[in-house]
């Protein structure tokens, strides 16, 4: 239990990176927006991808557990093939970057 919980808030640590890299790359919404909206999203398909596992366990009972543990390990792949796809664009950085620059030759 101590090893799965030492993993799992290992784990856990990349989530305000991935918010904060969202909220980068959307640049001209605002934060507050981009941040509500992904936290939404990814409630959501939690929500969906639960009651699907759980369906499919109850179902199919053992033979339903191994289909949802499948299942998982299928959209864990797709999650990661997307991770390695995006580019970073940090629009907002980018941004403050040159407002600091014109700030300091305007001076």
């Amino acid at each position: 239990m101590c090893i799965a919980s030492f993993v799992l808030g290992f784990d856990l640590a990349i989530l305000p990176v991935g918010i904060d890299f969202g909220v980068e790359i959307t640049y001209p919404i605002a934060e507050p927006i981009s941040t509500g909206l992904l936290m939404s999203f990814a409630q959501l398909f939690g929500i969906v991808t639960v009651i699907s596992c759980t369906a499919l366990i109850s179902a199919f009972d053992k033979k339903g557990c191994l289909y949802a543990q499948c299942i998982l390990i299928v959209l864990a792949f797709v999650g990661l093939v997307f991770a390695i796809l995006v580019k970073e664009d940090l629009k907002r950085l980018k941004y403050e970057k040159l407002v600091k620059e014109q700030g300091k030759s305007s001076v």
